[in-house]
């Protein structure tokens, strides 16, 4: 068994939550941007893909359960429209916003210890 010092699991707790709120679904964040880099059709695509994936996910992670609840049930409709539509984004903006999203993934996907209280020691 491993002692953990709690701060860890606070700051781990922190990046998975900014990393599930990166998913390209919806209202999210991970949703807006994908709006703004590839337009509303191909955001529209991507959050029913995130959710029907994380609808997959959610067989086995409980976690995944909850939040694919969250986004499904506080859908406010479509995104409101933007000041500014017309031009594309900077090259720069493209690239942090796929940055974002794919550090998403990166953060969401290894659990570094078990999310259960009997496992978890600290000092």
């Amino acid at each position: 068994m491993i002692t953990v010092n709690p701060l860890v699991i606070w700051a781990w707790a922190g990046l998975l939550i900014n990393g599930i709120n990166s998913i390209p679904a919806g209202e999210l964040d991970g949703g807006r941007i994908s709006s703004a880099i590839w337009g509303r059709k191909a955001a529209y695509r991507l959050s029913a893909a995130s959710i029907v994936l994380l609808g997959l996910l959610s067989l086995q992670d409980d976690v995944a359960f909850y939040w694919v609840v969250l986004i499904f049930f506080l859908q406010h409709g479509p995104i409101a429209p933007l000041a500014e539509e017309i031009s594309e984004p900077d090259n720069k903006y493209v690239a942090l916003g796929i940055l974002v999203l794919v550090m998403s993934l990166l953060v969401c996907l290894p659990y570094p210890f078990p999310l259960t209280t009997g496992a978890i020691t600290s000092l």
